[in-house]
């Protein structure tokens, strides 16, 4: 039994796909995509070097492409994603407890979690209302009454 160029790279392809699918790096995928095109390429008669130079060309230009381009489509506006901390700043927290001044902490609850707060001017806050994050002062959150609390749900 011979086996034509095509099927080697149909082959490869749904080998690389399948190794794609089992790591989830999109590392994998981009070579899967090159061998379906050089499968392609065999299939109508494309001499194989250039099977070869079409996998080899194709598979570099889309990865790539996946680091620059298809990274900054794909994201929000070509901007990092913030977790943890970094993403506190502006988030809306319910007031558990009377939060003051620095000199006079309360407890707010940002996502299920509980929290020390203190607002910058001392302006009081009482329990049940909801505040913005300022920033992150340590362990502690700085934050402000909510001017739109009346539109906006807590998390």
């Amino acid at each position: 039994m011979e086996l034509h160029a095509w099927e080697i790279w149909g082959v490869l392809s749904l080998l690389l796909l399948g190794g794609e699918v089992y790591t989830q790096t999109f590392v994998l995928l981009w070579p899967a995509v090159g061998a379906a095109g050089a499968c392609l390429g065999a299939a109508l008669g494309l001499p194989s070097e250039g099977q070869l130079i079409l996998f080899a060309a194709s598979s570099i230009a889309l990865l790539a492409a996946s680091r620059t381009i298809f990274w900054k489509l794909l994201s929000r506006e070509g901007k990092a994603l913030t977790t943890n901390v970094d993403a506190l700043p502006g988030k809306l927290v319910e007031v558990v407890d009377p939060v003051q001044g620095p000199e006079h902490p309360g407890t707010v609850k940002v996502g299920g979690e509980r929290w020390t707060a203190f607002t910058d001017d001392g302006s009081e806050l009482r329990a049940g209302e909801p505040a913005v994050v300022v920033r992150v002062d340590g362990l502690k959150l700085c934050v402000k009454a909510s001017e739109d609390w009346k539109t906006r749900r807590i998390p």
